[in-house]
């Protein structure tokens, strides 16, 4: 009887010894839960973060859109003041006696050898910069309406710089 005595005292000593194996993964795993739990309240944060972050992005990239879209209507309507200019060379200063449209209205069509039908219509004109010092002249500018405008190759094709007293430049801006 002793014999069954040592090993049922044996057994209650291995019994114990998983009781408090049992009390310390117990702890354990309560403490891993704990940091378990703590990681997902981070990951949550983290995923409410990422989530405005993404919307921001989003928001970013609609306005990036958006300012790409207006600094291309912006040029566009810059441009458009511009498209119709045409730009004369070696007309001298006061040539035009009074009125500078009406001169460029009159003197174009012979010069250019075309006739405008119908005639051309001036938005206005103007010397380009400030009269030179040096005496020589400032071109004129002149601003054409849509309308009337035979286009720009017409009128470069037919006014020759070499063959008459007016030119063009040779990359005038013209619309």
């Amino acid at each position: 009887m002793d014999h069954i005595l040592q090993q049922i005292s044996a057994v209650g000593c291995k019994l114990e010894g998983m009781d408090n194996a049992m009390v310390a993964l117990t702890a354990e795993t309560r403490s891993m839960r704990l940091e378990i739990a703590g990681f997902q309240s981070q990951i949550s944060g983290l995923d409410h973060r990422v989530a405005a972050v993404e919307s921001q992005v989003a928001l970013q990239t609609d306005r990036d859109q958006e300012l790409l879209h207006l600094r291309n209507k912006l040029t566009d309507l810059e441009g458009r003041s511009h498209r119709n200019n045409i730009c004369f060379l070696r007309i001298p200063e006061g040539i035009e006696v009074t009125d500078i449209l009406s001169y460029l209205r009159d003197t174009l069509p012979k010069l250019a050898n075309i006739t405008f039908d119908p005639p051309l219509e001036f938005q206005r004109a103007h010397r380009l910069g400030l009269k030179r010092q040096n005496g020589k002249d400032r071109p004129p500018n002149y601003s054409l309406l849509p309308a009337t405008w035979a286009g720009p190759t017409a009128v470069k094709d037919n006014l020759n710089a070499r063959s008459t007293p007016v030119g063009l430049p040779r990359n005038p801006p013209l619309g």
